[in-house]
């Protein structure tokens, strides 16, 4: 179901960057952007909005590496304290994972 639903969000959303009103282009519109998202995403059936886009963006760059000031750049941040959060939530998921292999090696170390 994932596979069809980036299927429509590729075809159909990415493609369509620009939209036509009485044969003139004009650049689609944050909310326009957004409605459409939605309207694919429901089609497609999975759940999405552009703010999980963007959170998951900024996520997977911290994630690769990616220094906390491209992440604001690229975010278009004005504080670098809004891309911060990702780091945070970044960390959180490094010490659960942590936290997890921790208790199975304990559990296979109890005798």
């Amino acid at each position: 179901m994932v596979g069809r639903g980036l299927a429509v969000y590729r075809d159909r959303v990415v493609s369509a960057r620009k939209r036509y009103t009485r044969g003139q282009v004009s650049p689609l519109s944050s909310k326009g952007m957004q409605k459409k998202l939605e309207r694919y995403a429901k089609a497609a059936d999975i759940k999405a909005s552009c703010h999980s886009l963007r959170h998951t963006f900024a996520s997977n760059l911290l994630e690769a590496g990616a220094e906390v000031m491209a992440i604001k750049e690229l975010l278009g941040h004005a504080s670098i304290q809004s891309s911060e959060r990702y780091a945070k939530l970044s960390n959180q998921r490094v010490k659960q994972a942590y936290q997890q292999a921790m208790r199975k090696v304990m559990a296979k170390t109890r005798v």
